[in-house]
């Protein structure tokens, strides 16, 4: 065996969008009992302690149940020490370097259905990796260990559902993220375009719109991440507030869909208005290249910002006096923050290259717990009488039907429907399937009813759409359904009206692909 390539190159990686919400980002991925969110989210496995001496051994920890095993193969396909019989792994050499194909089976039952029972899912997933060798003779041997500390091998579940685990997370990266080992400096800050205002205008058509607030661009000298603040105060404007807090963007094209999680940089400022006291907080990522350790560092500094100030006072209110023109801006073009650093936490291996950790959402919602939901449900049927047309009589009574369905499409969207029935003799018929109408731009594969007004059965089929997973996968659920739901009907103008307790329909037949 040759000695070893190149070594994989290490890339730090940073979040392109802020944080939404008050409170920072959790460091931890994924909460306790996730079996199920991860397995739909993240099925891989981590290998580590790889070594080549007589045999091929190494730790393989399955990322969703956390679970390792001690892997041992004497050759390519003899490998054993799997934790269970589910559990195969296969190897095949290459040039400096060793193919890992891993199989592997699980099971969870941390959701619950509507019943409140234990959901139990079984899911089988397989992957693979290649292992870049670093090798030494020792004697006569050749001893081999992996380039890097750590490997992870991504997955792809075949069951419940066939679906690819989501491609390394884009966050920003830059060439000249430092290493952990250069922050043991302090660090400090550039604060870029400072702007405070108060404008106090009461006279809206004698200046800009009354309000106050912050501007500024911040550097972290250390990392090189830049975020923009753009803070906005309430309140009285003569009366500044002592403390003021919000938290800054990575930059001005962000995603409000796309929820907090480890690997965004987050950023928080609290002003004093009356002092001009500034305090900023900030987390922001570092690593180490060959172990693939992943770091989140706090900092934090307070100082006085030194700003030139001008006020207008344009002496004019609106009609009778009341209130007054004062605009005040203060600016400084550049201020460098010297800080600490308040803690450092290293994260899951991978942990910052994995999509953001979800509880739930419309693909592993509608998979545990499907559900039909109608309400504001009506019937109305006016009595038309007879009439003669092409020498046949005919009824022209008619039946009018609306609800509100809700799905798990759309995230819990509810969506509306309103079906016309008309020649009908008494009530709609238990025989004939209806399509549903819906509200313009949902994706609906299918909808469709049929309503039994003898029996007060009202069946379902219903499709829905799912795109919340990797790639945007495409999945579809279909579900057929009946109730009775309460009724109580009434005379009305000659004909009847009918309305309906809202009812929870579970999917008495349900597939997914």
């Amino acid at each position: 065996m040759a000695y070893p390539f190149s070594r994989a190159l290490y890339l730090i990686l940073a979040v392109v969008t802020g944080v939404s919400g008050a409170e920072k980002p959790p460091t931890s991925l994924w909460p306790v009992d996730a079996c199920t969110d991860k397995s739909f989210s993240i099925p891989s496995w981590v290998i580590s302690e790889f070594s080549i001496r007589d045999t091929v051994s190494f730790t393989l920890t399955n990322r969703v149940t956390e679970v390792s095993s001690s892997i041992s193969c004497q050759d390519h396909s003899n490998c054993t020490g799997g934790s269970t019989s589910d559990l195969k792994v296969i190897l095949q050499a290459g040039e400096n370097n060793v193919r890992v194909t891993v199989q592997d089976a699980w099971t969870c039952q941390d959701k619950k259905t509507l019943e409140g029972e234990p959901k139990i899912l079984h899911f089988k997933a397989n992957g693979n990796a290649t292992i870049s060798l670093d090798c030494k003779s020792e004697g006569n041997a050749q001893i081999c260990s992996s380039a890097q500390d750590v490997d992870l091998v991504r997955g792809a579940l075949t069951e419940p559902i066939q679906l690819e685990m989501s491609p390394p997370a884009k966050r920003a990266t830059s060439s000249n993220t430092p290493t952990c080992r250069a922050l043991e400096a302090p660090p400090s800050w550039e604060l870029k375009s400072i702007e405070y205002y108060n404008n106090t205008v009461g006279n809206m058509w004698a200046g800009p719109q009354k309000g106050r607030g912050m501007t500024m661009d911040i550097v972290n000298s250390a990392s090189g991440d830049s975020a923009q603040c753009r803070l906005y105060f309430t309140g009285d404007a003569f009366e500044p507030a002592a403390e003021r807090n919000d938290q800054c963007w990575r930059d001005a094209y962000l995603s409000s869909q796309e929820p907090a999680g480890p690997g965004q940089l987050w950023t928080e400022l609290t002003f004093d208005e009356t002092t001009y006291d500034i305090t900023l907080k900030q987390r922001w990522y570092c690593g180490e290249p060959k172990s693939l350790k992943i770091f989140t560092v706090n900092g934090a500094s307070t100082a006085r910002l030194p700003l030139n100030c001008t006020i207008y006072d344009a002496g004019v209110g609106l009609p009778g006096g009341a209130g007054r023109d004062i605009r005040t801006s203060c600016t400084n073009a550049s201020v460098t923050l010297n800080g600490e650093v308040i803690s450092r936490e290293e994260m899951p291996p991978f942990a910052i290259q994995d999509p953001y950790p979800t509880t739930g959402g419309c693909s592993v919602d509608s998979i545990v717990a499907p559900y039909i939901r109608i309400d504001e449900a009506k019937l109305n049927i006016t009595s038309g009488g007879v009439s003669v047309k092409a020498e046949s009589e005919e009824d022209t009574s008619q039946a009018t039907i609306s609800f509100s369905l809700h799905t798990l499409q759309e995230y819990l969207t509810p969506v509306t429907r309103q079906i016309d029935i008309s020649d009908i003799p008494e009530a709609p018929s238990a025989s004939v399937w209806y399509n549903c109408s819906y509200i313009q731009g949902y994706r609906i594969p299918k909808c469709e009813f049929r309503y039994d007004y003898g029996a007060n059965k009202l069946e379902i089929h219903e499709d829905w759409l799912c795109l919340d997973k990797a790639n945007n996968r495409e999945i579809v659920f279909n579900s057929t359904g009946s109730a009775s739901p309460r009724r109580e009907c009434s005379k009305s103008d000659g004909g009847q009206v009918c309305t309906f307790e809202p009812v929870t329909i579970e999917p008495e037949k349900f597939e997914f692909h």
